[in-house]
């Protein structure tokens, strides 16, 4: 049987009729963003420049499984569809709700060509709706790892054949008067922002895309040294 990628339990033909419940995920949103702010000490860092993610494919790392639930505290205006592994069950605080009410395109690790091509097609239609995908690229995920890991070619292929920007983001430490600092001395969480990166399609294939994993990855890691 062929195996589909899904949103909202719904076929990738039928993604444009998924509706999210904005009042629970305005309340939900609401109750994240004090438990974050006064546990996490969590704040969010923009650039000068104010970010639109319509039509964007949203990377960042991977150090909490607050990380989701964070990112859609920081930007209450965007509808941010997770890309996630299917056996992604295992979500704190309400955030396997957030991702199934707002929209996650679930995919198999070791996917076929099929379900990679279904997989495009739900990302696609998210993009087209104005909205934006999230990536964690990071091969092993680590909590309260600061240092970037090793990234999967996956967010690379996908802005390249969408012709999306990839807006590079980062959770990043900071000493916070945080109950979490106080409790269990741990640092707080600090959202870092960069500037959206696009596919050069005016250099050779090989060598644009060399230099879009390059640039991508010289801002995540430069957001995470960030002082």
């Amino acid at each position: 049987m062929e195996s589909t990628i899904q949103l909202n339990d719904r076929t990738v033909e039928v993604v444009t009729s998924a509706r999210r419940p904005r009042a629970l995920l305005a309340a939900y949103r609401a109750l994240m963003r004090v438990h974050c702010r006064v546990w996490l000490g969590f704040h969010v860092r923009r650039g000068d420049e104010p970010c639109d993610l319509s039509g964007a494919i949203l990377m960042c790392n991977h150090p909490t499984k607050l990380d989701y639930a964070m990112l859609s505290c920081a930007f209450p205006d965007a509808i941010i569809h997770p890309d996630v592994p299917s056996g992604a069950a295992a979500a704190t605080y309400g955030s396997r709700w957030l991702r199934d009410k707002v929209g996650a395109v679930y995919h198999e690790r070791g996917s076929s060509v099929t379900e990679v091509r279904h997989r495009t097609e739900a990302v696609r239609a998210c993009l087209d709706m104005g909205e934006c995908v999230l990536e964690f690229p990071e091969r092993e995920p680590r909590p309260y790892r600061w240092q970037l890991g090793e990234l999967s070619d996956r967010p690379f292929f996908l802005a390249a054949v969408l012709d999306a920007p990839i807006v590079p983001v980062a959770l990043a430490p900071v000493v916070t008067r945080g109950l979490n600092g106080v409790v269990r001395r741990l640092p707080g969480f600090e959202l870092r922002v960069g500037k959206p990166v696009w596919l050069d399609r005016s250099l050779r294939p090989r060598e644009a895309e060399v230099r879009f994993r390059e640039d991508v990855e010289m801002q995540m890691r430069d957001l995470l040294a960030l002082e």
